[in-house]
């Protein structure tokens, strides 16, 4: 397929354009002007052979003295064996009509002569970096062919001591640099110290407004169960498309980066290759990709810290909100990956690639992110905000299932580049959020001021401990909570068991009418109901949205079939800090 690389062994690749394979049989199909194989290293090539050739084909090579081509015709059985000593680059195609085939093709790389560099060049020659920057600086050679001596020493000759570069040429720029302040870099080559090349590095303090970062988990919403691009649901194809849609003016000083991964397949609209991890950011309505890494599965906490410090090192701002694009599945976890065998983050491990983030760029827990979004089912849980609570100001996101193209990302996006308040900014990704989904819907959305948090937690598990002062029986407290709204109800579970979230405002409007737990416990859950509305901020629903006010807690009970929610693994002391809560969990629940 067009723009494949294979790569067949250390410094051997093959650039693939509009080739097939034959279903036939275990060949690659050439048709005219269309299939051909490529070489995009410059080698020392002996010989090439197409095994089993059918049809004619032509093979070009060159290098810098001259090129040839050859064609011939193959019976379909035998070997064609080209002689390419002393060419550097090669080319197969089909030059006439129809198709031609072969079942592989094997290439032998001769010994080059030895060249040695006579010079060196590092490249850029000059770099902006802003405190907690990084640069990888790189090093071409002359002659081009150069093939022996190659090692160079990486140095810095002089400047400021915030400046760094390590043994292969990265640069790194520390917390506390200053603006202006300048080092030269130098890379010496090892076997002839006389030949060298400097780089010089300033720090400049390069801080945004504001950086969203969004990690874009494609999974099934993207490839809709496929490995065909042309069968992609392209869900979050979508997102990126309304993105790029806005037409207010994007400040020079609002940045979204982007993460894309986690699918089988892409919709080909802007070339994201899923067998990578790729990082692109937004400029002049323009997906523009940085980075193109080795595929990791989004599920995994290593993965997302490696994106979110990667945003901070080189999108510094003052404001930075990160989301987390996919399913959700409330205490299961968010962003199951379609390479990843049905695992997801679970709540520890995004609070552990959070806090893994602030480490690797220096960051204080006092100087908080500014907002965390979860554009995906299930996720507005009590338990997630108290997490999230250590390293951001603010969180929006559902209560219940989401429509699968997600956000109204068009409209929001329009007010992030006006530069509004946070808060407003949350208000219209709810309000935009429900008017595109419609609002005789079940869905919800709300966003919470964490620094709330605390004293909400506190408010819930003084209940909680009245909870359990109480004379309730736990038959009596399960069929008092399944009167409490609940979430993710779908055709194959009852929602209370598969995913055991609840409104907790409706809860604690049934706990405070259930005599029993009133008797004990009205003034602390009077105090946990202010809490609430302290911390749940704003809220839109939909019209079937029942009384969903803004925040689930967490309960497991049975289904009819005697399935529940495993708190062993989803609701264990390492997922949550409720610690009285957790108590009525498992005394009460399944």
């Amino acid at each position: 397929t067009s723009g494949t690389i294979y790569t067949s062994a250390t410094n051997l690749r093959f650039k693939a354009y509009d080739c097939a394979h034959y279903n036939n049989s275990s060949k690659m199909q050439f048709r005219k002007n269309s299939g051909y194989l490529e070489s995009v290293d410059s080698l020392e090539l002996s010989k090439i052979t197409i095994n089993n050739c059918e049809s004619e084909l032509t093979v070009y090579g060159s290098n810098t003295a001259g090129s040839f081509s050859q064609t011939i015709t193959g019976t379909g059985t035998n070997d064609v064996t080209y002689n390419l000593s002393g060419y550097h680059y090669f080319k197969i195609a089909r030059t006439v009509s129809g198709a031609a085939y072969c079942t592989s093709i094997t290439i032998e790389v001769g010994t080059a002569e030895p060249t040695d560099p006579t010079a060196i060049k590092v490249t850029p020659a000059n770099v902006e970096l802003g405190p907690n920057g990084t640069k990888d600086l790189s090093i071409s050679y002359t002659p081009s062919n150069a093939n022996q001596h190659l090692d160079v020493t990486w140095s810095k000759r002089s400047g400021a001591s915030t400046i760094s570069v390590d043994s292969s040429g990265k640069v790194s720029v520390a917390s506390n640099a200053t603006d202006g302040q300048t080092a030269v870099i130098r890379a010496t080559l090892n076997y002839d110290t006389s030949i060298y090349s400097e780089s010089t590095v300033t720090v400049a303090d390069n801080t945004a407004d504001q950086t969203i970062l969004i990690y874009l988990c494609g999974s099934d919403l993207e490839s809709g169960d496929q490995e065909d691009s042309s069968y992609a649901s392209g869900y979050a194809t979508g997102d990126i498309k309304e993105i790029l849609a806005v037409t207010q003016s994007q400040p020079d000083d609002v940045n979204i980066v982007i993460e894309t991964g986690g699918a089988k397949c892409w919709k080909t609209t802007y070339g994201i290759n899923p067998d990578y991890l790729e990082r692109y950011h937004v400029s002049n309505r323009k997906l523009v990709r940085d980075a193109q890494l080795t595929r990791a599965n989004m599920n995994n906490a290593s993965t997302l810290q490696s994106f979110v410090t990667y945003g901070l090192q080189n999108y510094p701002a003052n404001r930075t909100g990160l989301i987390l694009w996919n399913h959700g599945g409330a205490m299961r976890g968010v962003c199951y990956d379609d390479w990843g065998n049905g695992d997801a983050l679970r709540n520890s491990e995004v609070h552990s690639a959070i806090g893994g983030s602030f480490n690797d760029v220096g960051r204080s827990t006092s100087n908080k992110l500014e907002w965390i979004g979860y554009d995906a089912f299930l996720m507005q849980v009590q338990d997630i905000a108290d997490f999230n609570s250590d390293y951001f100001n603010y969180m929006v996101a559902s209560e219940e299932n989401e429509a699968g193209k997600g956000w109204d990302y068009d409209n929001w996006v329009d007010d992030l580049y006006r530069k509004v308040s946070t808060e407003s900014l949350l208000t219209t990704i709810c309000d935009t959020f429900l008017n595109d989904v419609g609002t005789s819907t079940d869905q919800t959305l709300s966003w919470l001021d964490l620094s709330y948090m605390s004293a909400y937690k506190t408010a819930w598990e003084n209940v909680a401990k009245k909870i359990t002062a109480s004379s309730i029986s736990k038959s009596n407290f399960q069929t008092l909570m399944k009167t409490v709204k609940y979430y993710g109800s779908d055709s194959d579970c009852e929602g209370y068991s598969y995913f055991g979230i609840f409104d907790a405002l409706d809860a604690l409007n049934k706990f405070a009418a259930n005599s029993t737990i009133n008797n004990v416990g009205s003034s602390e859950i009077s105090t946990a109901k202010s809490a609430f509305s302290n911390l749940v901020k704003y809220r839109k629903k939909g019209t079937k949205a029942g009384n969903s006010n803004g925040l689930c807690c967490f309960f497991p009970m049975k289904d009819g079939s005697g399935y529940t929610c495993n708190t062993s693994t989803f609701y264990s002391t390492s997922e949550t800090s409720f610690t009285y809560w957790r108590s009525v969990v498992t005394s009460k629940g399944d």
